[in-house]
C-alpha cells in the first residue's frame, strides 16, 4: 500500500473539493474514493465476471486513486495512474492456474498471464497432505477436474496500477532532488483508500491499499 499526499510549501495553488475526497493543485488533480464493502451477490457477479475461485472477505469494488496531470494549455488530460479495486482482483485472476515452472517455460507463463511470471504459489504446512486427500476424494466421487488443484487463496499479482504512458529510462543527470523531497513542507492533502482485506483462513492477512 502506499499513502497518496500533497506537501508543498503554500496552500494558495491547493483546491479540496467532493468533502475533501480530491483536490487539484499545480496542474495535477487527485481523485481518492472510498466505497462501502461489496455484498455477497456482487462477490459472487464478480467471482463469475472475473472466472476466480474467490473474492477477498473484505472487497470494496468501487474503491480507486486517480492520479492525473492536466495540460494548462488544452485543459485535457495528458498522463493518468490508477488504483483501482477492481483492476487489482482481476490481476489476482489472471495466476489462478499459474502452473509451478522453472526456466524457459517461465516466459511462456509470462505470456499468458500478461506479465513478469509471479513464481509458484503460497502453501503453508499440511497443504502436501491436504491436496493428496483432496484428489483421492475426487477420484472418488469420480469429479476429478484437470487444473482445479491451484487457488490463488493469497491473492498474489503484480498489480502495480494502470498507467496511461509507458515507462521509460531516466537520462542521465535528471535525478531526483532529495533535498527537496525531504523538505519538512506541511501536508496539504492525504487520502488513505481501502481496496481489499482478506485474513487468509486464519493463516495471516493480505491487504490492498493506496
Amino acid at each position: 500500500g502506499a499513502s497518496v499526499c500533497v506537501r508543498m510549501a503554500g496552500r494558495g495553488d491547493l483546491v479540496v473539493l467532493n468533502e475533501g475526497r480530491s483536490c487539484e493543485c499545480r496542474g495535477w488533480r487527485i481523485k481518492a474514493e472510498q466505497s462501502r464493502m461489496s455484498l455477497s451477490a456482487e462477490k459472487e457477479e464478480l467471482e463469475e465476471e472475473l472466472s476466480i475461485k474467490t473474492v477477498p472477505e473484505m472487497f470494496f469494488s468501487n474503491s480507486h486513486v486517480l492520479l492525473e496531470r492536466v495540460s494548462p494549455e488544452t485543459g485535457n488530460v495528458v498522463f493518468s495512474l490508477q488504483f483501482a479495486a477492481r483492476e487489482h482482483l482481476a490481476a489476482c485472476a489472471r495466476f489462478e492456474h499459474v502452473p509451478e515452472v522453472e526456466g524457459e517455460a517461465q516466459e511462456a507463463v509470462a505470456v499468458a498471464v500478461g506479465g513478469e511470471f509471479a513464481g509458484p504459489p503460497v502453501r503453508v504446512s499440511g497443504s502436501e497432505s491436504w491436496r493428496r486427500a483432496r484428489e483421492q476424494h475426487m477420484v472418488d466421487v469420480d469429479i476429478r477436474e484437470v487444473g482445479a488443484e491451484f487457488r490463488n487463496w493469497t491473492f498474489s499479482s503484480e498489480y502495480c496500477g494502470t498507467c496511461s504512458a509507458e515507462p521509460v529510462d531516466a537520462e542521465p543527470g535528471n535525478d531526483f532532488d532529495v533535498a527537496r523531497l525531504t523538505r519538512s513542507d506541511p501536508f496539504l492533502f492525504f487520502s488513505a483508500v481501502n481496496l481489499f482485506t482478506d485474513e487468509l483462513n486464519d493463516f495471516g492477512e493480505c491487504h490492498s491499499g493506496v
